[in-house]
């Protein structure tokens, strides 16, 4: 999971991000010139079936167009003889006879009468539901009748209205028999034309009869018909009438009039539905072959090259000083220098160590030496002062003169302490103060042994500067509690050390029996005052006085050392 969070701001990541943004109006103008492209191939071949369509009907379709021209023709030429019955009709009978193509023609007025008519004589048709849509919405129209009323076979009738200046006077029909259709039928190309087509009317009906079982079943139902014709040309995938699945094409050849429709086998032909998907896929495996090429490239060119320097570099910060590796030469050259100046500078910063630990070493040599040498001369002090403390005979001067071989004494502990460490910039207190306390004790306990001592020193880290005034205050109260230490209403003579870090820094108490603890207070005029100079020396909070509590009556000394953050807990 934490590698996938990483993986956006690596450099290969952010490389393929720029090169898509880069890409992308590319691959915007490729998809779409793909889909455009598709488009009018589709297009083209939809264009091409519906000429087909129309070519495999193209004589029966110019059959009707002039069946619609001769209608109008004819109504407009016997609006003269309307009135004379047997002038009118003779005018239509001399036009039938003289076309191979027409059986019959009729003018029918808005009452639905048949007076003017090229064979028979009048009739009276009524009011059909047919008239009455021609006299609401006149216009020129084609319709099939299985059974015509003069000629009793199948006929398709053409209608024209028929005016006089603006006025509707009736509608001149003429009339073209299935026989007509077939004369001038000729047979399509079976490898490019429809299995089956037919000559539809605004409505959606077949306007050529005597249809074969197998020619009905390759239409599409009724409703169907009517919809495909109200959409107008194109390419459609319905089922028919048999249950399966054809391809139908709708050709316009009178707009709004006349339609052919083309019924072709689903597998007589491949429909191009759109866009194919693999060539709409090409811009996007070009870019993704892109993108997997950049990012090869720069992991193969920049970034293992750029782990390797981060692993050597990682090494030396970790403190491994080995030499950092050269790049091979197949790496580029901006890399190789990287590397080189890096080499460099890990170079220079191995000098500048060894020669800052030399310095170091030869600091804290000098610096020990220092510490012994105090040491030596303080341990001397102390034994020119034994030796003068033994030709004094006066108590005062002696007790005195004890007071000043104990500091002595205590100030080389601190120095031999600091001489034996390791670390010289900053001490730890638990180890110098356990060798005063104990270098103490031991030269109380000698002569008391009935002494009880308790001590909870942890580990603190105090800075040199503060260390020996911290380590003085710390000797002073040792001396005085291990000097007016007395015996507690229990018998016993008792001592107790502690330091410890609290929030403030460090805190450091002695405490030692002292009853009454009033008896403690004249005795260290001499120790407070040497404690309260170190504690205000170190900047630190000091306390004296007696104590009662859980431990007993005693005295107390508490001090509270400030550190800074970094200085605790060692």
């Amino acid at each position: 999971m934490m590698k996938f969070a990483r993986f956006p701001h690596r450099l290969s990541a952010r490389l393929a991000i720029l090169l898509t943004l880069g890409l992308a109006p590319l691959g915007a103008i490729a998809i779409y010139s793909e889909w455009q492209g598709a488009r009018v191939a589709t297009d083209a071949q939809a264009s091409a079936l519906i000429a087909q369509t129309g070519d495999a009907v193209g004589g029966q379709a110019a059959l009707l167009r002039s069946a619609l021209l001769a209608s109008d023709a004819l109504g407009r030429a016997i609006i003269a003889e309307r009135g004379d019955p047997a002038a009118c009709s003779e005018i239509l009978r001399d036009y039938v006879q003289g076309t191979a193509f027409f059986t019959v023609a009729g003018f029918t007025d808005l009452e639905g009468r048949m007076a003017c008519v090229s064979e028979g004589g009048p009739l009276d048709l009524g009011t059909s539901a047919r008239l009455r849509d021609q006299i609401e919405n006149p216009r020129q129209t084609l319709n099939f009748d299985q059974s015509g009323l003069i000629s009793g076979m199948p006929v398709t009738i053409a209608t024209s209205p028929v005016y006089d200046d603006d006025t509707l006077l009736g509608f001149m029909v003429l009339s073209v028999s299935s026989v007509a259709f077939r004369r001038i039928s000729t047979q399509p190309d079976p490898e490019t034309a429809p299995r089956g087509t037919f000559l539809l009317n605004e409505t959606g009906d077949v306007l050529i009869g005597e249809l074969a079982a197998d020619a009905i079943a390759q239409l599409p139902p009724a409703d169907q018909l009517q919809r495909l014709v109200a959409e107008g040309e194109g390419v459609y995938t319905e089922p028919s009438r048999s249950g399966d699945t054809r391809h139908f094409t709708v050709a316009q050849l009178i707009p709004g009039q006349l339609f052919a429709l083309g019924s072709w086998d689903a597998n007589q032909l491949e429909l191009a539905s759109g866009p194919f998907i693999w060539r709409l896929a090409i811009p996007v495996v070009m870019w993704l072959a892109s993108v997997v090429v950049v990012m090869l490239a720069v992991n193969l060119l920049v970034v293992r090259y750029l782990q390797q320097i981060n692993r050597q570099v990682r090494r030396f910060a970790l403190g491994d000083r080995n030499d950092i590796a050269a790049l091979s030469q197949e790496a580029p050259t901006e890399l190789r220098e990287l590397n080189g100046t890096i080499s460099k500078m890990a170079m220079i910063i191995r000098r500048n160590e060894n020669s800052a630990a030399e310095a170091l070493e030869e600091k804290t040599v000098l610096l020990q030496e220092v510490h012994h040498r105090v040491k030596n001369n303080l341990q001397l002090i102390a034994s020119i002062l034994n030796l003068q403390v033994r030709k004094v005979t006066d108590p005062m001067a002696r007790n005195i003169i004890h007071g000043v071989q104990a500091r002595v004494r205590s100030l080389a502990s601190i120095h031999r302490t600091l001489y034996e460490l390791d670390q010289i910039t900053e001490q730890d207190s638990a180890r110098i103060f356990n060798q005063i306390m104990n270098d103490a004790v031991s030269m109380v306990t000698t002569d008391s042994p009935d002494l009880e001592t308790e001590a909870d020193i942890t580990h603190i880290t105090v800075p040199q500067a503060n260390l020996i005034p911290f380590s003085l205050l710390f000797t002073e109260a040792l001396t005085n509690a291990l000097k007016y230490v007395t015996e507690g209403p229990d018998g016993k003579r008792r001592m107790h050390v502690f330091l410890q870090e609290n929030d403030a820094g460090a805190r450091l108490v002695v405490w030692n029996t002292c009853y009454p603890a009033e008896d403690c207070v004249e005795g260290m005029g001499l120790g407070r005052d040497l404690m309260t100079a170190f504690a205000q020396q170190i900047d630190a909070e000091i306390e004296m006085g007696p104590t009662d509590d859980s431990r007993g009556s005693g005295w107390q000394v508490a001090v509270q050392l400030p550190l800074a953050p970094q200085k605790r807990g060692g």
